[in-house]
């Protein structure tokens, strides 16, 4: 596995979020295989609502969140109504939480949540954006991982050093 992000894939971009996802989900594909079955990981191509990559033996989902900051208690998720219908339904992804150094593009943390661990508890409604808002109306969340059990976490990379590599 190696940590250094695929830098060269985000020349053409300057907004630190752009970069970070035209660097970490490359970066996934390329050095984590499927935790569910040991297979191989392919990103979606275009935009795919809520899944980034997926399983190409078992056809798992995977989201990836990342972030130049440690996580904490809880991640951005994405609009309130589609993921808690996700969670309900039973067909949500499982969550690849990606902490990276923005000053050397090294992967600090690697953490994998499985998706039966998320709940309808998890899943915490945000402020709907204002009236004069551009998407006005809009309701985001956040998921809750910090009631999240320890058993349904799996640590790949702790700072800096790989300690739960599948491949």
């Amino acid at each position: 596995m190696n940590l250094s992000l695929p830098t060269h894939l985000a020349k053409a971009y300057k907004n630190k979020s752009q970069i970070a996802r035209a660097t970490t989900e490359p970066w996934v594909a390329a050095n984590v295989a499927c935790p569910e079955c040991g297979g191989t990981l392919s990103e979606y191509r275009g935009s795919m609502k809520g899944k980034d990559v997926y399983c190409e033996s078992c056809g798992a989902d995977f989201q990836i969140k990342s972030s130049s900051k440690p996580f904490k208690k809880s991640i951005v998720g994405a609009e309130y109504s589609t993921t808690l219908n996700s969670v309900k339904a039973d067909n949500s992804p499982s969550f690849m939480l990606l902490h990276y150094n923005m000053s050397n593009m090294m992967v600090v943390d690697f953490q994998i949540i499985h998706r039966s661990a998320i709940n309808e508890d998890n899943v915490i409604p945000r402020k709907p954006l204002s009236k004069t808002a551009r998407r006005a109306g809009w309701q985001g969340c956040f998921i809750n991982i910090d009631n999240v059990s320890q058993s349904a976490k799996t640590d790949v990379v702790k700072g800096g050093v790989i300690i739960n590599s599948n491949d």
